[in-house]
C-alpha cells in the first residue's frame, strides 16, 4: 500500500478544521493538507494543487467529506476520474466512499450524487445570502465600506476652501481622502476662495 495523503478544507479563514484533522489522524494520514479556501475554484486552492503534485499511483487520499474537494460535480468527478487514471485511491470518511474496497459503477454514481449535492448546497448557500442582502437592504442595512461623518468632511471642506492646504495636508489632518472631498466638492458646487 502507498502513502496515505489527507486533505482537510473549511470555505472561510474564520472556521475550524479541528474536527476534520482529528479524523484525518485518527485514520492514519502520512501527511496532511489543510487549507482555509472556499472550494468554488480549484485554481485559488494552492494546498491541494500541491497534494495532486504529489501524490503518487498506488497511494490514497483521504478527505472527511467528499465536498471538501471541490464544490462543483465537473471539479469533484474531475478530482476522481483523474485519481482513478493515476491509480489513486479515494477515501471519504464520513460519506462512505472507499476505492480500496469497489472501484466500479456503483462508487462512480455515488461520487456523482454526491457532487451534485455539494453544488446544489453551494447554490442554495448563494441564494440564500442574495435573499438576505436584499431583504436587509430592504430593511435599510448599507452595505460596503463607512463612510466618513458628516462632520469630518465639512471639516475637510472648510480647509480646501481655505486654500491654505495642499490635498494631501487635508487628508493628513481629517484623514477624509481625495476620492471622498473631491466628489463632495462637485456635489455641493463649491469654489475655493481667492
Amino acid at each position: 500500500m502507498g502513502k496515505v495523503y489527507g486533505y482537510a478544507r473549511v470555505s472561510a479563514a474564520y472556521q475550524d478544521l479541528e474536527i476534520q484533522i482529528d479524523e484525518l489522524q485518527r485514520y492514519g494520514v502520512d501527511e496532511l493538507f489543510c487549507e482555509k479556501m472556499s472550494g468554488k475554484n480549484v485554481s485559488d486552492r494552492t494546498e491541494f494543487k500541491r497534494l495532486l503534485d504529489v501524490v503518487q499511483p498506488g497511494a490514497t487520499v483521504v478527505g472527511y467529506k467528499l465536498d471538501r474537494m471541490g464544490r462543483s460535480i465537473s471539479d469533484v468527478l474531475k478530482t476522481y476520474e483523474s485519481f482513478t487514471e493515476r491509480s489513486i485511491h479515494l477515501v471519504c470518511l464520513a460519506d462512505g466512499i472507499n476505492t480500496h474496497r469497489s472501484n466500479d459503477m456503483m462508487t462512480k454514481a455515488m461520487v456523482t450524487f454526491l457532487g451534485l449535492f455539494a453544488e446544489m448546497e453551494r447554490n442554495f448557500i448563494h441564494e440564500r445570502t442574495m435573499a438576505g442582502k436584499i431583504k436587509a437592504r430592504e430593511n435599510g442595512v448599507k452595505f460596503g465600506r463607512k463612510g466618513k461623518s458628516k462632520d469630518l468632511v465639512d471639516h475637510a471642506i472648510e480647509l480646501w476652501q481655505t486654500g491654505e492646504n495642499t490635498i494631501k495636508q487635508i487628508e493628513k489632518k481629517t484623514t477624509v481622502t481625495k476620492s471622498t472631498l473631491y466628489p463632495e466638492i462637485e456635489k455641493r458646487g463649491l469654489i475655493r476662495e481667492a
